[in-house]
């Protein structure tokens, strides 16, 4: 009779340890989608803070374009129509790349980790572009140059 309880008791612990063992692998798997989840929510808001940031881009930029139309209907009175066009067209070269980036902020993703991934690159590149513009308009060789294509 006692090797009864014994072997009863043994399978009954057995089943309790089996059962923790399936506690442990439910908890290891709402650990792992918790995790998930904590990545994601953190993906989103970089992601929305890199569009609140181009929103603010975007709203400095058409304060500035407001005050330079303010500025110059006050410095004549009478501005001309070709002025309005100039003003215009100026506005919209700084406007419109602002507005399509904040459009297409899902899309553009891939360029903007592109360019992050390659920043040392881009920065070195630019760098020896620079210098180099600037030692071709020190030797007087950019206006020559200039003077070739127009």
């Amino acid at each position: 009779m006692q090797y009864i309880i014994f072997i009863l008791l043994g399978l009954f612990i057995v089943h309790l340890v089996i059962r923790l063992r399936k506690k442990e692998m439910q908890l290891l798997e709402l650990q792992t989608k918790l995790y998930q989840m904590q990545t994601e929510t953190e993906q989103a808001v970089r992601t929305a803070e890199e569009a609140i940031a181009i929103k603010d881009e975007i709203r400095d930029h058409i304060n500035t374009i407001h005050l330079y139309a303010s500025l110059s209907e006050e410095e004549s009175h009478s501005a001309s129509v070709k002025e309005k066009q100039m003003l215009l067209a100026y506005s919209l070269g700084l406007g419109i790349p602002f507005v399509f980036s904040a459009v297409l902020i899902d899309y553009l993703k891939s360029a903007f980790n592109w360019i992050k991934k390659n920043y040392k690159t881009i920065n070195a590149v630019s760098g020896i572009l620079l210098v180099l513009i600037g030692v071709l308009m020190a030797t007087g060789t950019m206006g020559k140059l200039l003077g070739l294509l127009g």
